[in-house]
């Protein structure tokens, strides 16, 4: 008799949980609500794009809380328009403490981002317009009024995007290429460092990068230059002359916004037994940013006396017809000896100061000398990192 009083409870009790779920009659409607902060204008001072620990000041967006005619929690987003009158937003933001809270703090860092994403240039002050839209996960409903918050923002960039794109009439065949974001070591960590780095072969026409589902362009100029333009202004900025039928060495900066833009002249074998060049790479598809040398090596010295030590030199020319050289060698000042089980990382290419004898490659002690050697130096876009090959062909 007790069991089927207790499953009857639990029967009755079940029942009960159900109707008050899905009664016809349960409230779901959320109560209207409105922004409590005034129209703000706000100064960012600094560039906190790689700050680790400091991001600057706060600004805290505040609002009424709505209320859902059940009692059940209401969450709260953020959203971001470029006019008051826009329909979509084009940044969204939801509040802490499981988004909840009635209130938004939002340090420098996010506002320079906000400001980047809203097409406010750098240097420059411009108005984003900010609603807040409240939900129970059934209904939902928007503040009441909109706040304009005014941005002025300083040099370099908000963040680094995870993707940078090639484009324009010059890029082979319309094809988008990706550039490689160099990371640095800082401790047993690596991080990107706002440098973005490419080879690439232009034909005649404009040339300018993009940031993968953005709207601005990133143009570079003669005097190493880096500027953003958004919308319709972005069709008005002409990017530097290019050397049509060149592989280009393209490198950005955003945290100096600065630019690299120079088109390789040629690549060289540069040898410290001799202070000088071992020979010249060539290349065996013009669209293709990948040299090769084949030649006879006969090193500097005798006995323990011999050196091995090697690294790459690029002579390059810019925008504005001036050649210069960058050099490429080894990670490290020293490096161990090359043999038969060296790694693959031993192989790629960094880019090194002008010394003699520093950030060099070595020969293989026993099978390099005196041989006829195959050198090949890949810089193309799909591999993983530049780097290069000894290979002994008799």
């Amino acid at each position: 008799m007790k069991n089927k009083l207790l499953l009857l409870a639990v029967a009755v009790y079940c029942t009960s949980c159900y109707n008050y779920d899905w009664d016809a009659e349960h409230k779901t409607s959320l109560t209207a609500f409105s922004i409590s902060t005034p129209d703000l204008q706000t100064a960012i001072t600094v560039n906190y794009a790689d700050s680790t620990t400091n991001f600057g000041s706060e600004t805290r967006l505040e609002w009424e809380k709505s209320k859902s005619a059940d009692f059940s929690k209401v969450f709260y987003e953020v959203c971001f328009y470029n006019s008051e009158n826009l329909e979509t937003s084009f940044f969204k933001q939801i509040t802490g403490f499981g988004q909840i809270d009635n209130f938004l703090v939002l340090t420098e860092k996010d506002l320079n981002i906000i400001a980047e994403k809203a097409g406010i240039a750098q240097n420059s002050t411009g108005d984003v317009y900010w609603q807040v839209r409240a939900s129970n996960g059934i209904n939902e409903v928007f503040s009441d009024n909109r706040k304009k918050l005014s941005i002025s923002r300083p040099a370099g960039f908000a963040y680094y995007p995870e993707k940078i794109l090639t484009a324009g009439g010059a890029v082979g065949n319309g094809k988008e290429l990706e550039m490689k974001r160099i990371q640095q070591k800082v401790g047993n960590e690596y991080i990107y460092t706002g440098e973005y780095e490419l080879f690439l072969y232009l034909s005649d026409g404009n040339f300018y990068l993009t940031e993968k589902d953005s709207d601005r362009r990133f143009y570079l100029s003669a005097d190493g230059g880096l500027k953003e333009l958004f919308g319709e202004e972005k069709q008005s900025l002409a990017n530097a002359s290019i050397t049509a039928g060149k592989i280009h060495r393209v490198k950005i900066n955003l945290k100096n916004v600065t630019a690299v833009f120079v088109a390789v002249e040629a690549i060289d074998v540069w040898y410290s037994g001799e202070n000088d060049i071992l020979g010249t790479l060539q290349q065996s598809n013009a669209q293709v940013p990948y040299w090769t040398l084949t030649q006879h090596v006969e090193l500097a010295g005798s006995g323990a006396a011999i050196d091995y030590r090697y690294k790459f030199r690029i002579t390059q020319k810019d925008m504005a017809g001036e050649q210069s050289s960058s050099f490429w060698g080894y990670s490290a000042i020293i490096a161990p000896n090359q043999s038969a089980n060296s790694q693959a990382s031993y192989f790629y290419l960094y880019e090194v100061d002008n010394s003699q004898s520093d950030y060099c490659y070595k020969f293989n002690r026993t099978d390099h000398n005196q041989h006829t050697l195959k050198i090949d130096v890949d810089f193309r876009p799909e591999i993983e990192q530049f780097t290069h090959k000894v290979t002994v062909v008799e």
